[in-house]
């Protein structure tokens, strides 16, 4: 899937429940998000999205702030939207390939989420790190938004 497809999916979403809170959405989407046990949260990633019995939950780490509980609820939210049907730990451990271009996939429509199409005109001068600290976000979001931006018919293939 390319920058363009994911960017064209976020804004109808965001029209369809006229909100940008990755959390507001889960709950409209009746997902359940719920917090890992304490004990395991070391062993997994920051979060995960899953379905069992035909429900869908998407688990964080408790341990998270509020923004980093933002950021991982938007990427997860991601994963549900744009890979409804598909265990990225279960995947991981026959095709690390194909779990990289969903990660990235997620990660695009987290930036697509969390930030504005005008972040860049807004930021004018400001550094990657500049822009992440104000927004609240990684980073890694704030590349992935310039490039939404500016190469958006770039499509994830075997991206690492």
């Amino acid at each position: 899937m390319c920058y363009k497809d994911i960017r064209e999916k976020v804004k109808r979403i965001k029209n369809q429940y006229e909100s940008c809170n990755p959390l507001t959405i889960i709950k409209e989407l009746n997902i359940v998000p719920a917090f890992f046990a304490q004990d395991i949260a070391d062993e997994l990633p920051d979060g995960c999205y899953f379905k069992s019995e035909g429900i869908a939950f998407i688990l964080i780490d408790s341990t998270l702030n509020e923004h980093e509980r933002n950021i991982t609820y938007a990427h997860e939210l991601g994963h549900a939207i744009l890979h409804p049907d598909v265990d990225t730990l279960t995947l991981e451990k026959y095709n690390k390939n194909l779990v990289q271009k969903y990660e990235n996939e997620a990660n695009i429509f987290a930036a697509e989420l969390l930030l504005d199409d005008n972040i860049c005109h807004n930021y004018q001068g400001y550094s990657a790190h500049e822009i992440a600290k104000s927004e609240y976000v990684s980073v890694e979001l704030v590349r992935y938004k310039y490039n939404s931006l500016y190469k958006s018919n770039f499509t994830f293939k075997n991206y690492a």
